[in-house]
């Protein structure tokens, strides 16, 4: 315990509550990522608790901090070795501003553990009381019952102050559970008004996550914790009925068939994400995992969705849902090993500090970690992330006998200011393209304005934050429903240079080539090749590739039917080619059957080539991509055939 005084304290910690609940009252359904424009938000807003320590001079990093820095510069590490980024670094940047934020939280977190309130229920009152009025805000929203101005062109289910539904449970289900820990040690039942409605609203959403965090958090109070009074029970009671409340609801059963086809969908991505550890050792590279993930996604999750997604609109996911194996796959083996480190010396630290109060928080602990391993608490929602940093700040006391002296206190300053600043790099950008696309939806949604200044206003987004490739999709898209398709091109390009399997723009890219009469068939091809290769079952992927084949295999036909009746050799070869533009056509139409009986013909017709095409037909697993192949070493001048 330090010997700053009382108020300064509790002046430190709301204005660090304030960096953390206050972006979520900026909360709008228009924003299309919420979760940017908060991360950009609280690094400034944290700025004002962290400049109140500097100056009362209370103010260090986290045991630990060391080796997460030295983590994130391990992950920077493929930047500089991996050839994805040997021509370019702009796919880089989007992912880096992503993550920007956790530098302003170490450093939080670090300054606010100099700060001790008379007990931890104090430290914590100002976000148990903002959680729990935010679930009572958000009960009748749950109910169905919309507040004004909440809908949108978007349709997303209003939620206020929360981002969605899962967001919401990453943080109300840790703060129930630390809620009824330090509760009941400290203020007897005056803590279950706080913690019903967090109970209640957490069973009525549902979801695997928040079900499977609550009851290893229950678990864990009971035993670890050793709270074994009524009002457990109560909370469980009471969770139970939220439960019960939306199975009766006419989505209830509907949700659960959704919950088990995300199980199985997030299963794949796992299996997925663990073999890219072990191919990529030294990691894809801090905040790449959305840019990359499409290239090495798995074949049954893409087929997964391909079947259910049909028009051309597809957004890779932003995380894999498990913090933990995404911290794997971003930093590295060396890097995860450096974090696994930092957490271990955090870890001893708190033990050694806060040996009295540390059951407390095994509720809180367990929750958060069925949350990292089964969301993304850490890389997808910021309050959440800084949330479980300030917790952490608070069983982090500061020992008086470790002041700091002017050569460290001065170094640590250095470090400080210099985290806050790449901290700070992306925020302004963040904050404002996002602010302003949120004012473009709502024009497009006002009948008045129709969106009249859409064109000038996400133009503005481009210039702010030029690696935002949704916006150049969206520029490139009012180019080509003017065809003006020299600029919708540019734009197209710009987006892919940023993200290069981004399967919006890619498809844009393609439409743009079809639609254009002087468009180029090797682009087209290029990018179709491109979107094949991530999602081959995506139904606008098959139908442009059937675009592609339809009049080649046409075309082939008549020169064969031609050859035919001048009585020219050369017509078997014609018959050959199209027998394989046939095969590719049945794949394309996932029919492997008719495409095996297209390979046996061309084999029969093949004079040199045949036992190639027949070892090709008796393939398990047949794809385009195989036939292509086959296609180049059966003619290697393709599309010559003579």
């Amino acid at each position: 315990m330090n010997s700053a005084s009382g108020n300064d304290a509790r002046s430190a910690w709301l204005l660090a509550w304030a960096s953390v609940l206050l972006p979520m009252l900026c909360w709008s359904t228009s924003m299309f990522d919420e979760t940017r424009f908060d991360g950009a938000l609280f690094s400034v807003l944290a700025l004002l608790p962290i400049g109140f320590s500097v100056y009362k001079r209370q103010f260090t990093l986290l045991p630990g901090s060391a080796l997460v820095i030295a983590a994130i510069a391990a992950g920077c590490l493929p930047f500089l070795f991996s050839a994805q980024f040997q021509l370019s670094l702009l796919p880089s940047v989007s992912g880096l501003a992503d993550r920007a934020p956790i530098f302003s939280a170490l450093v939080l977190a670090g300054c606010m553990s100099h700060w001790q309130l008379k007990n931890l229920w104090l430290t914590m009152l100002p976000v148990f009381i903002a959680v729990s009025l935010a679930c009572w805000f958000c009960l009748p929203q749950a109910l169905g019952w919309d507040p004004p101005g909440y809908l949108n062109i978007l349709g997303r289910r209003p939620l206020y102050p929360f981002i969605g539904l899962n967001h919401a449970g990453e943080i109300v289900a840790p703060i129930l559970l630390l809620c009824i820990a330090l509760g009941d040690k400290y203020c007897s039942k005056r803590w279950l008004p706080l913690a019903i409605p967090m109970a209640l609203l957490c069973g009525f959403w549902g979801g695997n996550a928040i079900r499977l965090g609550l009851v290893s958090g229950f678990v864990a109070l009971y035993f670890f914790s050793k709270i074994r009074n009524k009002g457990l029970f109560i909370i469980g009671a009471v969770f139970v009925i939220g439960e019960i409340l939306r199975a009766l609801t006419s989505n209830g059963f509907k949700s659960v068939e959704a919950e088990y086809r995300s199980t199985e969908i997030r299963l794949a991505m796992y299996s997925a994400g663990a073999e890219k550890s072990f191919d990529t050792p030294l990691g894809i590279g801090i905040g790449q995992f959305e840019n990359s993930y499409p290239l090495w996604r798995s074949a049954k999750e893409a087929q997964m969705l391909g079947a259910s997604v049909t028009n051309g609109v597809f957004k890779a996911p932003k995380s894999i849902h498990n913090d933990v194996l995404q911290s794997l796959i971003e930093l590295g083996w060396l890097g995860f090993a450096l974090l696994a480190a930092g957490c271990y010396r955090a870890w001893c630290h708190i033990r050694m500090n806060s040996e009295n109060d540390i059951r407390l928080y095994a509720g809180f602990a367990a929750g958060f970690a069925i949350c990292a391993l089964t969301r993304s608490p850490f890389t997808d929602n910021l309050p959440a992330m800084a949330i479980f940093m300030l917790v952490l700040a608070s069983l982090s006391k500061h020992s008086p006998e470790n002041t700091l002296s002017a050569p460290q206190r001065i170094s640590k300053i250095v470090t400080c200011c210099g985290l806050c600043v790449f901290s700070l790099l992306p925020a302004y950008s963040n904050i404002r393209g996002e602010s302003i696309m949120a004012d473009a939806i709502d024009a497009l949604n006002d009948e008045s304005t129709a969106g009249e200044n859409l064109f000038s206003q996400i133009t503005t987004i481009s210039e702010v934050r030029p690696w935002d490739t949704r916006n150049w999709v969206l520029i490139a898209a009012l180019y080509l429903k003017n065809d003006q398709h020299e600029y919708a091109r540019a734009c197209f390009d710009s987006a892919l240079s940023y993200s290069p399997y981004d399967m919006t723009a890619l498809l844009g890219a393609i439409e743009t080539e079809l639609n254009d009469p002087d468009g180029s068939d090797a682009r087209l091809l290029l990018h179709l090749e491109t979107a094949e290769k991530l999602m081959p079952y995506h139904a606008k992927v098959m139908s442009l590739r059937l675009r592609t084949l339809i009049p080649l295999r046409d075309s082939i036909k008549n020169t064969y039917q031609e050859l035919v009746r001048r009585g020219d050799s050369r017509s078997r070869n014609y018959w050959v080619a199209y027998e394989l533009i046939e095969a590719q056509i049945a794949i394309t139409k996932q029919n492997p059957t008719a495409a095996r009986a297209a390979l046996l013909s061309a084999a029969q017709s093949s004079d040199g080539k045949r036992a190639i095409i027949e070892r090709a037909a008796k393939k398990e697993e047949l794809s385009r991509q195989l036939l292509t192949q086959l296609t180049l070493e059966v003619f290697p001048r393709w599309p010559e055939l003579d």
